[in-house]
């Protein structure tokens, strides 16, 4: 399934603000956008009543991706990216 089945938009592309999170299935997601040198990665997850945003960049060499950009989702327990 895709991340969309489970989740509902957090920010209104009009106005950018947050809205809550009241869907069961909520989980700790990334979103990868991908450069030609760099990927650019945000992990969204929930704490207590608020969502939570970290950004954090890496290279696009296979040793970056399979090392740490794994081994950061990995520890951010990260379930599903997209």
């Amino acid at each position: 399934m895709r991340v969309t089945d489970y989740l509902k938009p957090v920010l209104c592309r009009s106005d950018h603000r947050e809205v809550s999170v009241e869907q069961p299935g909520y989980r700790c997601v990334a979103g990868i956008d991908v450069h030609k040198k760099m990927l650019a990665v945000v992990v969204r997850r929930p704490t207590g009543d608020s969502v939570e945003y970290i950004k954090r960049k890496f290279g696009t060499m296979k040793r970056a991706i399979d090392d740490h950009l794994a081994a950061w989702l990995r520890e951010q327990r990260v379930s599903e990216v997209a």
